[in-house]
């Protein structure tokens, strides 16, 4: 459905089916600055060779960039399901500010939904 940080302009209510609510993991440590490489040079008659022009990343962090591509909620816990009847994305809607969870339909779903 969405993700964490998206821009709402969407209110959904379930008309059937299941989805899953999931918010950042706060007893996992976030990805920083410091998990990102720096490029790898050698000298060379006085000049100084780039292996990456922009900016070399760790292999642990490559595979957790890779991962969050096959899988939106690495690094988030599932608090809540609803299904027919609840409501979500009324926060974004109403405050105007990004979604504060990321929402994935587990089961095939139909929604009534009212935009900004």
């Amino acid at each position: 459905m969405f993700e964490l940080g998206q821009v709402g302009d969407t209110f959904y209510i379930i008309i059937n089916g299941t989805v899953d609510v999931y918010i950042p993991d706060k007893s996992k440590r976030s990805t920083t600055n410091s998990e990102i490489g720096t490029p790898k040079s050698t000298k060379s008659n006085s000049s100084q060779k780039v292996s990456f022009p922009f900016v070399a990343f760790s292999e642990a962090l490559y595979k957790k960039i890779a991962s969050r591509v096959f899988d939106p909620t690495e690094g988030m816990v599932k608090i809540a399901s609803l299904s027919v009847g609840s409501s979500f994305g009324d926060l974004a809607l109403v405050n105007n500010k990004p979604r504060t969870a990321t929402i994935i339909c587990s089961t095939t779903c139909e929604f009534a939904t009212m935009n900004k």
